[in-house]
């Protein structure tokens, strides 16, 4: 080990034989007495958990790359992966960031999901980049370990060798797209004692607060909404720091009316106020 630095320097092609396994890579002998390790992440671009056993012999002979020596602690690591060309170097022109992918997911962490591009690098869809407006328990409320799906490069970062993704990014923001004042329609997707969560698009709810739901009298609102039910509310709040977007269905109803009113005001023809609203 006194020359090892010299005779293997880092960044160096050498020629290892396999001498045993352990459960986080392999060993080879450089020469005798100084073994390297060579650890299961740096095995493969594309498929980093496979079992060594699965793929080599002992005794036979393998050309690795040096990636690091320490003389003092009898230490070499090695990488047969970064022997040939490496992906990520290419990964920017093959997979630009902003374009959309299809990945399959890998695995899934408490603070998001892992998920292979056909490349066979591995991203990041960070919790944060599910969704918009839903708050996401965990990710396996969302995605499942072998689903394909479709994913938004967010960024790339080549010598870390770490890719970013995202689905919410799939889509339009939607505290950009809606705004107070405008109109929208809904689907009612749960109803407590506070008010109705809608579901204004996929991906997209709003909430209605219990004194927007209606004029009319009511003791809970489910006397007047239930699961299901279509609605049509005006927008009345967006915050898009808390993910809130607040409905009203009773202010929309004055809206329309007051127009009504408005509109047949000035024709003597037209039905009686009362009639409006019989």
């Amino acid at each position: 080990w006194e020359s090892v630095e010299s005779q293997f320097p880092a960044g160096s092609i050498v020629k290892g034989k396999i001498t045993s396994f352990t459960d986080f890579g392999v060993f080879l002998e450089l020469v005798p007495q100084v073994e390297g390790l060579l650890h299961q992440t740096e095995i493969s671009w594309k498929q980093e958990n496979q079992n060594p056993k699965d793929i080599f012999k002992v005794g036979q002979i393998l050309d690795v790359k040096v990636l690091s020596v320490n003389r003092e602690k009898e230490k070499i690591s090695l990488s047969l992966k970064r022997v040939g060309e490496n992906p990520w170097d290419s990964l920017m022109l093959n997979y630009p960031v902003g374009s959309t992918v299809k990945v399959t997911v890998t695995s899934l962490v408490p603070f998001g999901a892992f998920a292979r591009l056909d490349a066979g690098m591995e991203g990041l869809i960070h919790i944060s980049d599910f969704s918009w407006s839903k708050r996401i328990r965990h990710p396996e409320d969302v995605l499942k370990v072998g689903q394909e799906i479709e994913a938004k490069v967010m960024e790339i970062e080549a010598q870390k060798e770490k890719v970013s993704l995202g689905l919410k990014q799939l889509r339009p923001n939607p505290f950009e797209t809606y705004s107070k004042g405008k109109m929208v329609k809904g689907v009612v997707t749960q109803v407590s004692d506070s008010g109705a969560v809608v579901e204004i698009e996929p991906d997209v709810e709003g909430f209605v607060p219990f004194n927007e739901i209606s004029s009319e009298k009511f003791e809970k609102p489910s006397d007047i909404l239930k699961a299901g039910q279509e609605v049509e509310g005006k927008i009345i709040l967006v915050e898009a720091k808390d993910r809130k977007i607040h409905i009203s269905i009773r202010q929309l109803e004055r809206d329309l009316q007051r127009a009504a009113v408005k509109k047949y005001s000035g024709n003597s023809r037209g039905p009686a106020l009362g009639d409006l609203f019989d």
